[in-house]
């Protein structure tokens, strides 16, 4: 349902992992845990996130983009309209 895109930097995965009680031996990629995190939580998969990112999550069935960055800035996130 849900496409994600982006760069994303994790630093402490198994935090994360807890926090979101998941398993420690989660084996997808962090783009494949954002999807997940997505079908879960939203748009709160936001307050989630840790480290550094950008990322664009397309929902299939509403058609809808969401778009978000680290708090710090310091992944670059553009985009345009067109």
């Amino acid at each position: 349902r849900f496409v994600v895109v982006g760069d994303v930097w994790f630093p402490d995965r198994s935090d994360l992992l807890h926090q979101v009680e998941l398993s420690q031996n989660w084996q997808g990629s962090d783009l494949n845990l954002v999807a997940h995190l997505w079908e879960r939580h939203a748009t709160e998969t936001w307050a989630f996130l840790p480290g550094a990112f950008a990322l664009a999550v397309w929902d299939r069935e509403r058609q809808s983009l969401s778009l978000g960055r680290d708090r710090s800035g310091i992944r670059t996130l553009d985009y345009t309209p067109e």
